[in-house]
This record gives C-alpha cells, structure tokens and sequence, in this order.
C-alpha cells in the first residue's frame, strides 16, 4: 500500500478505507477530512491492488461521515482476478531480480514489456482502467498501463507513482486527460510515460522518448496536476538519451551515427536531436540526413524512420533492399 502523497495526520483514515475497500465492506465511518475527494483519488490511483473499486461516494454526515467504496465485481471475483494479476507480476518481477539488472535497467525492463504486449484501448468497461486490462488482457487506457507500471515496480520495491494530469495527443491533435508514472531511481525522481512509448507501428523495438524526463522535459506535451503533491524531477541524469550518450547536437555527429549503426549491422535503433526545427524543415532535414548517412555507411539498406516532434526523437529501421 502506499499513501506517500497523504498528509500524515490523514494516513490512518486511509487506511481504514483501504482495509473496507481490500475486504469489500459497504462503507466505513470517518471523520471530516480536509480534501477528502483528492485523498479517496490518491488512495485509487496510488494503490493498483484496489482493482475492485472504480470509485468512492462520500456521505457527509453532522457527527460524522461515511466512504462508500463502488464495486466492481462480487469480491470472489474480484479476489480471483487479484490472483491472477499478482501471478502474471511476480512472474516478470521474479525474471528481473534474477537478472540482476540495477535499477535503471529494471525499470527499463519493466517499461519495454508492458510497451511492447499492451495495445491501447479506451473504452468504459473497468477492465481497461485497471491493473487487470493491462496485465491480463492486454489492452486498455493510461490509466491500466500506469497502474500495471506502478504495480511492477512495486513488487521489485523501486519507488513509484502514478501521476495525474493532461497530456497533447499528436495522433488526435488534441489535449486529454492522462495518467503517467515518476519513479525514484537512485535517488532521482523521473517521469516514465509507458503509453506514449507503446510499439510504434512497422518497428520491433521499443522506443524510449518518454523515459527518464525531468519536469521541465515532460512539461513540453504534458501537464501535471498540481493538486497533488509529487516530488520534483530536477535532474536530467536517468533521461535515457543523455544517460545513452544518444542524443546529439550537430549533424555531422547525427549522420556519423547512422551510419556506424549501420556499420555494425544494426537493423533499428534511436536517438534524439538536442535542436529543434520548424514546420516540415525537420523532416527534409532527416531526409537529407539519412541519405548522407547511407552513402557514408556503405550499407545496402535503406532507411524507414519515425519522428517523434515534441520529443525530437528518432526511430530508424534498416531494411535490405
């Protein structure tokens, strides 16, 4: 359980309500909180095990009042489903700490499988909004995969949230309302958004654009609520370009790049620009590029690429003609 993002003198309310909701109570009596609505939200989103609970009604009373957890399915249900969850997560956690990663690559690990198997779907069934969409049936919204995310990391005992807030979709041309994770990694909280780092069409490999991001980063395309109190993400040190020694600010050093991938026989690979382009400048530009690139190379491939904009980040794949 985890009630970090509670007030202290709150933490004991929270738990009372976590154990009604874990037991499949009707409600249980609490006294009057200050911001009782961003607690009942905090204990949801910050405990992915209550997969039975899609939301809580709050009765306000004279002497005292009452949260009222809604269900989602009978509790014998809803234990069996927990089971399986549990199995399927302790079943990659298992393979991690066997692994011997560090953290860094841990969370990694963890990032890739659920951004490879997860396909995303929103729609309103509670499956797809909870930890059971994500690990068992492999589809659902942000807010599955976070909370599958979190519930990973849980396991392997690597500090974890799931943040609220907003985010610009590209592919809708539109702002949503989204759900992401900040992971605590060697001392350095860092933003992971899993959703936007799902399969990308036509490549194998998974990319990595939203891994590692300090606030300033994820704030380009996301908005983070700040009802909530999450820590800060000040150091850039877990940004999975800088930490990779992949992103590059010239030219020069980008086709160099390419094409000693190229060289040593790799068929898909990333990296990121460390300057920006406007309107479709950008895309000649790598046009341009690559073509460069290829004939430095001496590789006969040609090159399919996917360019993410707000993160100026770059998916290549190789293809032998």
């Amino acid at each position: 359980m985890d009630f970090s993002l509670i007030k202290s003198c709150d933490q004991h309310t929270a738990m009372e309500i976590y154990d009604a909701s874990m037991h499949g109570k009707i409600g249980v009596n609490v006294g009057h909180v200050s911001g009782i609505s961003n607690m009942l939200l905090t204990i949801l989103h910050q405990n992915p095990e209550l997969l039975n609970v899609h939301a809580y009604n709050y009765r306000e009373g004279i002497l005292s009042s009452m949260v009222v957890p809604q269900y989602c399915y009978t509790q014998e249900k809803a234990a069996g489903l927990l089971a399986e969850c549990n199995e399927k997560a302790d079943s990659i956690a298992e393979k991690i700490r066997n692994s011997r990663l560090s953290t860094y690559d841990s969370v990694i690990r963890v990032h890739d499988i659920l951004a490879r198997k997860v396909k995303y779907e929103y729609d309103l069934s509670y499956e797809d909004h909870s930890i059971v969409g994500a690990l068992l049936t492999q589809t659902g919204c942000c807010e599955s995969i976070s909370k599958a995310f979190k519930f990973i990391l849980d396991k392997l005992e690597i500090p974890c949230l799931c943040v609220s807030g907003d985010a610009y979709d590209a592919g809708r041309g539109k702002r949503d309302a989204h759900m992401w994770n900040m992971v605590c990694i060697s001392g350095n909280w860092c933003h992971v958004d899993v959703t936007f780092d799902l399969a990308v069409k036509g490549f194998t490999s998974i990319p990595h654009f939203y891994f590692g991001l300090d606030d300033l980063s994820i704030k380009r395309d996301h908005t983070i609520d700040q009802t909530y109190n999450y820590p800060k993400a000040v150091s850039a040190e877990m940004d999975y370009f800088k930490k990779n020694n992949r992103e590059f600010g010239s030219l020069d050093v980008f086709k160099k790049y390419i094409s000693d991938m190229l060289r040593l026989g790799k068929d898909q690979f990333e990296m990121r620009m460390s300057y920006s382009f406007s309107g479709g400048e950008v895309h000649q530009m790598i046009d341009r590029s690559v073509s460069e690139a290829l004939s430095m190379s001496g590789v006969p491939v040609s090159l399919e690429w996917y360019y993410s904009e707000s993160r100026m980040a770059l998916m290549l794949k190789a293809v032998k003609k």
